[in-house]
């Protein structure tokens, strides 16, 4: 995938991520299929996914989504615990 592609992802609202040494792109190509292209630092990778793994597709991203935003919020909770303790050692 080149400058150019990337390029036409973007003009179309294809990037879920465009930033420089990361880029995500989500379409639909010709033939039905689900396309996430992706691009890390130096590589390339672009995954195809077929209507009919559409609905497997969808639980298993709801899943992942409710565990992720689950270890956010326990690092989030961390992070804040972490920030309150260093504040009460430095008024010492």
């Amino acid at each position: 995938m080149n400058k150019k592609f990337w390029e036409d992802m973007r003009a179309n609202g294809f990037l879920l991520v465009d930033a420089e040494q990361r880029k995500i792109a989500i379409f639909a190509n010709e033939g039905g299929e689900l396309v996430i292209a992706s691009y890390e630092g130096k590589g390339s990778c672009v995954s195809t996914i077929c209507p009919t793994e559409f609905a497997r597709l969808d639980e298993l991203i709801s899943d992942a989504k409710k565990i992720a935003l689950d270890i956010d919020a326990n690092l989030s909770a961390d992070y804040k615990a972490h920030e309150v303790i260093c504040k009460a050692s430095d008024r010492k």
